[in-house]
C-alpha cells in the first residue's frame, strides 16, 4: 500500500506549483495546500496538524530562504523541509542547510528522481541533488577549511572534471547499478559470485571517489548523474535501502 505523505507546496510560480502539485498528488503525496509564500502556509496550518513535508520553492535569489526554513522549523520542528531552487550558490546552500532544511535540490531535477529523494527525506535522510553535489565537488578549494554540509563535507583534495564510468572499475559500475536498485550486500555478492566482504570494499571505494557518506547517497548520485549521462548500458530505475551505511 502506498504511503500517503501530507505535503504543503510553497512556490511563487503558479504554473510550476500547479504542475508539481498534480504530479505529487498522483504519486502518493497528499498535497493539502499549494501557496505562494511561507506566510500563507504558516497561516493555513496555525490551527491544523503539521504537514509531514514542506517543499519550499525558490525563484531567483535566496535572500530570505534560510530565515523561512528556520521560521517554519521553529513552529513545526517535525516537518521535513526540502528546498527546490533554480540556483546553486555555495553560501546560500550552506545557510539553508544550517537553518534546518533536510534537502536541497535544483528545479531541473527529473520528477522520478525528485519523488525518490523526497521519500528518502521522509525516512529521515538528508538529500542533495547530484547537481548540487557536483557543484561542491568541482568548486575551487577555499583558502580555509569549510564546515561540513549536512551529510556531505568539503574535502581538502577536491575532485576535478566530470565523473563518468571510466573513473570506476567495471565491477564498481556494476555495484553502483545494484545500489540504485536497492540491493543489499548479500544480494550483490550472490549476483557476482563474490564475497560479501569484497562488496563492502568496492562500496567503500565508490563512496570515497564520489565524496558521499553512505550507499543511499551514492545511489541517488549514480541514478541521476552517472547513468543519466553515460551509455554503458545500465538502466537505474529505483533507489532503495534504508539510508544507513554498513560498509
Amino acid at each position: 500500500m502506498s504511503l500517503s505523505i501530507h505535503t504543503v507546496l510553497v512556490d511563487p510560480d503558479e504554473l510550476f506549483r500547479e504542475g508539481l502539485r498534480r504530479l505529487l498528488t498522483e504519486d502518493s503525496f497528499r498535497v493539502s495546500r499549494g501557496v505562494t509564500t511561507l506566510d500563507e502556509a504558516l497561516e493555513y496550518f496555525r490551527d491544523k496538524a503539521a504537514p509531514k513535508l514542506l517543499l519550499l520553492g525558490v525563484s531567483g535569489g535566496h535572500g530570505t530562504t534560510a530565515a523561512d526554513v528556520q521560521r517554519f522549523k521553529s513552529n513545526y520542528p517535525q516537518t521535513r523541509i526540502v528546498v527546490l531552487s533554480e540556483l546553486c550558490e555555495f553560501d546560500s546552500v550552506l545557510a539553508v542547510l544550517r537553518a534546518g532544511a533536510d534537502g536541497f535540490v535544483l528545479k531541473r531535477i527529473d520528477y522520478k528522481t525528485l519523488a525518490k529523494s523526497l521519500r528518502l527525506v521522509i525516512l529521515g535522510q538528508s538529500v542533495l541533488s547530484s547537481s548540487v553535489i557536483d557543484f561542491f565537488v568541482r568548486r575551487p578549494e577555499p583558502k580555509t577549511k569549510t564546515a561540513a554540509i549536512g551529510p556531505f563535507a568539503a574535502k581538502d583534495n577536491m575532485l576535478g572534471g566530470t565523473i563518468t564510468s571510466d573513473k570506476f572499475s567495471r565491477r564498481e559500475v556494476e555495484i553502483l547499478d545494484c545500489l540504485t536498485q536497492g540491493d543489499a550486500n548479500k544480494l550483490i555478492a550472490r549476483k557476482f559470485d563474490i564475497a560479501e566482504a569484497t562488496v563492502k570494499v568496492h562500496i567503500k571505494a565508490i563512496l570515497r571517489k564520489i565524496r558521499v557518506g553512505n550507499r543511499t547517497q551514492a545511489a541517488i548520485w549514480a541514478q541521476q548523474y552517472l547513468f543519466a549521462r553515460d551509455t554503458s548500458g545500465f538502466d537505474a530505475d529505483a533507489v532503495g535501502g534504508d539510508g544507513t551505511s554498513k560498509d
